[in-house]
């Protein structure tokens, strides 16, 4: 699976939920992907913000379709009240 396949692709909880949306992934010294950035909360893109997520906790997965599907086996309400990610210094967009 491309990573580029990842990016905007939606997030839903067990219960089928669409919890957020791939915004980034955090790669480490080139080769250790050590987290996905999920946008979560906010409408028309007001009031979002990024949570950092342990890639180990996700499911991914390809529909019959052909769009990714990323499974958390998390809530909406764990994922809103995650610390917030903010893309600065040599993360910085």
């Amino acid at each position: 699976m491309l990573v580029s396949n990842l990016l905007d692709a939606d997030v839903y909880n067990l219960q089928n939920e669409e919890i957020g949306e791939v915004e980034d992934i955090i790669v480490d010294q080139g080769r250790i992907i050590r987290a996905v950035i999920i946008s979560v909360g906010g409408f028309l893109g007001l009031g979002e913000r990024n949570v950092a997520a342990d890639p180990g906790s996700l499911v991914l997965m390809r529909e019959a379709g052909g769009d990714i599907r990323v499974v958390a086996n998390t809530t909406r309400e764990d994922l809103q009240n995650a610390p917030e990610f903010k893309f600065e210094g040599t993360m910085s967009r």
